[in-house]
């Protein structure tokens, strides 16, 4: 088999037409893995915009202090912590009777940036991703979520991932 693909490099980069195209893909896609790299955008806690390996690096450490397998009971503990931070400074009933702008202004109003950007985390939004309606804010989701609620996350994700199949299957 080695001496197949041998035989078949060889023959590819003895023609100079070829060899051209061969080359021309490399650095096509070389390109295009420098361009992933370049192009990867997000935002810091001091919301910063930052880009290309910055920007990966700001991503990897967002995501390790929160890695690991989500059980059930950390999910609920996770939640729970989220809603002791977030309700101690706004108001959990207002949260739920506002629009998303508004709370999104009430939390910069409450919250400094940095601590915006840590309830903002991609994270949260993954464990409350059950409960969420199109168009709420965290904190709104937050709000109506129940300590019974919370206890039961594997269920919710079961009947999230069944209503977004039966969605589909229509």
């Amino acid at each position: 088999m080695a001496r197949l693909i041998l035989f078949e490099l060889k023959k590819m980069l003895t023609r100079r037409v070829a060899l051209a195209v061969n080359l021309g893909v490399l650095v096509f896609l070389a390109g295009i893995m420098a361009l992933n790299v370049v192009q990867n955008q997000t935002t810091n806690a001091q919301g910063e915009i930052i880009s290309g390996i910055a920007a990966i690096a700001q991503n990897r450490a967002d995501d390790e202090e929160h890695a690991g397998a989500i059980t059930a009971e950390r999910a609920a503990a996770d939640i729970a912590a989220y809603q002791d931070r977030l309700f101690e400074r706004i108001d959990r009933d207002a949260v739920s009777t506002m629009t998303g702008s508004a709370v999104y202004d009430l939390m910069f109003q409450n919250f400094s940036d940095e601590e915006v950007y840590e309830l903002y985390n991609p994270y949260w939004s993954t464990l409350l991703r059950p409960w969420r309606i199109t168009g709420e804010e965290p904190a709104q989701t937050a709000a109506r979520v129940t300590p019974e609620m919370a206890a039961d996350w594997y269920g919710a994700v079961a009947q999230l991932t069944q209503n977004t199949l039966d969605e589909h299957a229509r």
